[in-house]
């Protein structure tokens, strides 16, 4: 099943010369906003700090500028965001809950 807001068109990869996949950038785009949401993007940990991954993003930008977006949203604490140029919006809150079975819920109850 292909998600609503998939556009394969913004999904970039980097192979190496086995024609492996060694990196990998993906944005998420509606039709009629002026944004992206970048996620994931991934490197396998040999190839990093080759610059790869910028390269990546960079290249879904532009792709993603034909398409009318102008602004890119990530959701992450690395640096290597901000080496990009990205710039702390929103310092977020981050949930978690244990997942219980649900005997172990009635037993709360």
């Amino acid at each position: 099943m292909v998600r609503k807001h998939f556009n394969k068109d913004l999904g970039v990869a980097a192979v190496n010369e086995k024609g492996e996949m060694v990196a990998g950038c993906l944005l998420w785009y509606m039709a009629g906003t002026d944004y992206v949401y970048v996620e994931p993007v991934c490197t396998i940990p040999e190839y990093r700090g080759k610059d790869i991954a910028k390269a990546l993003i960079f290249e879904a930008f532009r792709r993603a500028k034909n398409l009318g977006a102008t602004r890119a949203y990530v959701i992450s604490d690395m640096e290597f965001y901000e080496r990009l140029g990205f710039r702390k919006k929103h310092h977020y809150s981050f949930y978690w809950k244990r997942m219980e079975n649900k005997a172990d819920d009635k037993n709360r109850d």
